[in-house]
């Protein structure tokens, strides 16, 4: 394809060749993102099994409990981590998985629910846009409600819903729905037996409603304390369970046997933490309790408990009625118990729902960054991965990895454990910066910035400041620069004097190496500065994104900047940070952007946008990376995505051309044009000065 593009001085023609496949590195679909990975990640904590991200959603076809349900969101009750999972299916107890959100608006999802009278009916409650339901097994959802949804119950024929209005009913399977209970806070936790239902709502109070012609009492109330989740006896609705969540503080799992008139801990569990209750419906005596990585049983009514040996971060038990099977959805993934719990396997062979906040690409090299585990790495182009691979790899959950672009055999991690450094393709790390430096607990992708002319030059954005190391990390000096609690660095690709240094006070700029400094006035909403990206091939192009959504261009340099957000959209997340980072692509000059209403591309240097959502579940994207001319993005419940996409004058992903603005679509045939000039005016030229020479030889 022939692009034209426009400099002060002159025009150039560049003709923009096809990238040439990288060995070893991802094969990517045409039209559409491919998920990479993580998948199968090797999981120590949990007996070895295979890991994958948050699960925190689980519904069973009881008739053929091979059928499952899984979706990540927020939960239990308001909790976090949140993903954007989205939904999957599995009919065969999870070897295979598949997605099932065509029409979900919102893809965090915390509740679902399955009619085992018509399993092609299912109802998903999410996080923002209410509850969303499918007579067609997943293959396509309609909202029907918009009130946000943590919990679906049945008693009867009536199904109810715990949602931020109050406790919601239905009375034709999902189809319509009506408020019979307001809440002044939003209901998080409901359970039902019997015609007793019980609510917890986020202020900490439980109320209750024991048949259908009674009104509804207040049980209890805990100040500070958020009810996650509730559980009830089914042969005695006296009996119930609450977990209280007060910020890890213990107690927190509280049992009445009175109906709620009155409230005592568990005893057996006081010095743990408990997220989830559960009991058995068969069996009421066996009651489930998780929370502080671990799964404890009681087959007593919980007068005491055993620890069960699966070692994960918990967020769901799920007892399968009628059977000893148990399925615990957890931030590791999905996991499934057929002995009551004496033995587990898992469920996540080829899900690939992790948390990622960073990502580095060179070739059939990848390494991540995820939420609760360690940097999770594949060196075959994601057909495997690994994590804690070794007493040497790198350790700690969240932050930013890298790889150094003058020379990948140093390869980088700046984790809440610390800041590490590898000098062999990233096999064997070890530390240069102590967990104490790490500041910024996610948002922004710019830690870590290396020098275009010294290829041993780094620097590292960390809580004291900015430090810098000569020797590809394997010593750092903290730099003599005003600034602390640091939340990016960036150098110019080009010119190495020129550094950018972002902290929650707003951007900083310095031209000379860092002797004198200026703070650069950014016209755009509130935030800090979370990312900054420099033209590789002109420095005057600067792009920097804000907390709050929006991104500002800059054509001097960074001196001074405009709002450049057109065409980005931002949704609503649970984060504060809503422009993660800004990356260039050195071949095509293409700049991406990843935000939590999804990523972006300009094929004008930021000028404009498109989206580049396609065919990807979640919307929260968290970094990107360019190698092989293609693009990669981690994101917070799809893992890795890879992109084959194509830019010059406009993109195209699988030979489609993405939208672009009205007036770009004349640069093609300005470019021609001017082209057709430029020859017209170089021919008369040489023709000219052909016919005064022939002259001049005349006698």
């Amino acid at each position: 394809m022939l692009s034209v593009k426009f400099f002060p001085a002159y025009l150039l023609l560049v003709l923009t060749l096809p990238a040439f496949g990288v060995p070893g590195a991802p094969a990517l679909a045409q039209g559409g993102w491919t998920t990479v990975g993580p998948r199968d990640v090797p999981n120590s904590s949990g007996l070895g099994l295979p890991a994958a991200g948050k699960i925190n959603a689980v519904s069973v076809d009881q008739a053929n409990p091979r059928i499952i349900y899984a979706a990540g969101g927020t939960g239990p009750g308001n909790s976090g981590p949140s993903s954007e999972a989205g939904i999957y299916m599995t009919a065969n107890d999870g070897i295979n998985w598949s997605t099932t959100d065509n029409g979900l608006s919102d893809v965090m999802v915390g509740a679902l629910w399955l009619d085992q009278a018509n399993t092609n009916i299912l109802l998903a409650g999410t996080w923002f846009n209410g509850i969303f339901r499918t007579q067609n097994a997943g293959n396509t959802w309609t909202q029907v409600y918009n009130q946000p949804t943590t919990t679906f119950v049945q008693t009867g024929s009536t199904l109810y819903a715990a949602t931020a209005a109050g406790v919601a009913q239905s009375n034709d399977i999902g189809t319509s729905w009506s408020l019979t209970e307001p809440a002044s806070s939003p209901v998080r936790a409901l359970v039902s037996g019997g015609t007793a239902l019980y609510a917890g709502l986020e202020n900490g109070t439980i109320i209750a409603r024991f048949n259908t012609a009674d009104n509804w009492h207040t049980l209890r109330t805990q100040s500070g304390a958020t009810v996650w989740s509730l559980a009830l006896n089914p042969q005695n609705t006296a009996i119930a369970y609450a977990v209280e969540w007060i910020g890890s503080g213990t107690p927190d799992l509280y049992q009445t046997t009175n109906s709620g008139a009155t409230w005592s801990p568990i005893s057996a569990l006081q010095s743990v933490s408990i997220q989830y209750v559960a009991l058995n419906s068969t069996n009421p005596s066996i009651v489930y309790a998780a929370g502080g990585g671990h799964i404890y049983k009681s087959t007593d009514a919980a007068s005491t408990f055993t620890q069960l040996g699966l070692n994960i971060d918990p967020r769901l038990v799920y007892p399968v009625q009628n059977s000893g099977t148990v399925i615990v959805g957890s931030d590791q993934g999905i996991y499934q118990s057929t002995d009551a719990g004496k033995t587990w396997t898992s469920l996540n062979w080829d899900l690939s729902t992790n948390l990622l906040t960073g990502l580095a690409v060179n070739g059939s090299t990848i390494f991540t960054a995820v939420q609760d585990f360690s940097p999770t790495a594949s060196f075959d182009g994601g057909a495997s991965w690994l994590q804690l691979w070794n007493v040497s790899a790198p350790v700690g959950e969240d932050g930013v990895v890298a790889i150094n672009p003058n020379n990948p055999r140093y390869v980088y991690a700046f984790t809440i454990s610390g800041f590490q450094w590898s000098s062999d393709g990233g096999h064997t790390f070890k530390f240069s910066l102590p967990s104490s430096e790490w500041a910024f607990s996610g948002g922004t992708s710019d830690l870590v910035a290396f020098d275009p002319v010294m290829p041993g030059t780094l620097y590292v954005a960390a809580k004291d400041g900015v430090f810098k190391s000569t020797n590809y990390g394997s010593t750092m000096t903290q730099q003599p620069w005003p600034y602390t609690q640091t939340t990016l660095i960036a150098v110019d690709p080009e010119l190495n004097n020129t550094v950018f240094v972002g902290t929650g006070n707003g951007l900083f700029v310095t031209f000379n190496g860092g002797s004198n400094w200026s703070q650069v006035t950014l016209p755009i909403g509130q935030g800090w500065p979370t990312t900054v990206a420099v033209d590789p091939n002109n420095s005057a192009i600067v792009i920097a994104g804000m907390a709050y959504g929006d991104i500002a261009r800059s054509v001097d340099s960074g001196r001074t900047f405009v709002n450049s957000s057109s065409g980005i959209v931002i949704r609503p997340a649970p984060t504060l940070t809503q422009v993660w980072d800004v990356s260039f692509d050195t071949g095509s000059e293409t700049v991406a952007a990843a935000t939590t209403g999804g990523p972006y591309v300009s094929a004008d240097k930021g000028s404009s946008w498109s989206s580049l959502q396609l065919n990807a579940i979640p919307f929260w994207f968290t970094d990107l990376a360019w190698s092989g001319g293609n693009l990669y993005a981690s994101t917070y419940g799809e893992g890795v995505l890879g992109l084959a996409l194509t830019c010059s004058v406009n993109c195209t992903v699988g030979g489609n051309v993405l939208p672009i603005e009205k007036w770009a679509l004349l640069i093609p045939y300005i470019g021609l044009a001017s082209a057709v000039l430029i020859g017209v005016a170089v021919s008369v030229i040489l023709r000219n000065r052909r016919v005064l020479q022939e002259r001049s030889a005349r006698p």
